[in-house]
């Protein structure tokens, strides 16, 4: 199915396919530092604060169709790193394999170099995560570093892709 893919901010009917989704595996090893859902109230809290962050980041709901499919999030580097942002995201299973999460990195990524003026957009990935790769992948993004033995999940230590897009490559795209 071809999905209509934005990206909106969240809202408070997204809250229960968020605490459903998290709960699912691959949506949990995906989130580095992530939101840890172990009620519907935490889910709550999480939409509340994400749509107060500010200037430091955004975290946005992806929403396929009119549903909610996932959650894309950046956060603004500073100092000598600033004009680079790190992506983050996740999709719900429903929606899985169906290119949802790389149109969401393209909306965002439309996002960060158009209305924000960002030079660079990067995103770290589990070096096990073949999907998440390959959605940045489609999305432009290219693979410039591997992080050796740099991740541990639930016990599983494992290589950390870092995945990249720089403007002036995002408008060769």
């Amino acid at each position: 199915m071809k999905w209509n893919v934005s990206i909106r901010p969240l809202r408070g009917a997204d809250v229960m396919p968020m605490y459903s989704y998290w709960n699912d595996w691959d949506v949990r090893r995906s989130l580095r530092e992530g939101p840890r859902f172990r009620t519907i109230e935490d889910a709550r809290v999480y939409v509340h604060f994400a749509n107060g962050r500010g200037e430091t980041g955004r975290d946005m709901a992806i929403d396929a169709d009119g549903a909610f499919a996932g959650c894309v999030s950046w956060e603004y580097n500073s100092g000598v790193f600033s004009g680079n942002a790190e992506l983050a995201y996740w999709v719900g299973p429903p929606f899985r394999g169906e290119h949802v999460a790389s149109r969401a990195i393209v909306e965002a990524t439309r996002f960060l170099f158009g209305r924000r003026g960002m030079r660079r957009l990067y995103a770290q990935v589990g070096g096990d995560n073949i999907a998440s790769a390959r959605a940045l992948e489609r999305a432009g993004f290219h693979c410039e570093a591997v992080l050796r033995r740099a991740v541990v999940f639930e016990g599983d230590v494992q290589d950390c892709l870092i995945f990249a897009l720089l403007r002036e490559e995002y408008a060769l795209f």
